[in-house]
């Protein structure tokens, strides 16, 4: 089950998971570039690599409950989404008085 939250707290996760500065500058970038994002955890419980994050710009429609098939994920069944952060909403318009 996947839980909407802050491009902060993704980054925290992130970082907690060992990506690097340069790893986590991408991450801010999608979403400074209105991007979703999602984290996939490896819920596999054989799999040596259990727990193990992905983050990824998503720009397909419905979020996924279980990473897509990709080179940098192997089996995307053993992926499920972990976190989702939207983007941030576009500054209300200033109208004046109406």
């Amino acid at each position: 089950m996947s839980t909407t939250t802050t491009i902060d707290n993704a980054l925290d996760v992130m970082k907690d998971s060992g990506y690097d500065d340069d790893q986590l500058a991408k991450i801010q970038s999608w979403h400074d570039n209105d991007r979703t994002v999602l984290v996939f955890e490896n819920a596999d419980l054989g799999h040596p690599a259990l727990g193990h994050k992905i983050a990824m710009p998503w720009d397909e429609g419905d979020i996924p409950t279980h990473g897509p098939d990709h080179p940098s994920v192997g089996f995307g069944w053993r992926y499920v989404t972990h976190l989702v952060v939207e983007p941030a909403p576009a500054p209300a318009q200033d109208l004046g008085e109406v």
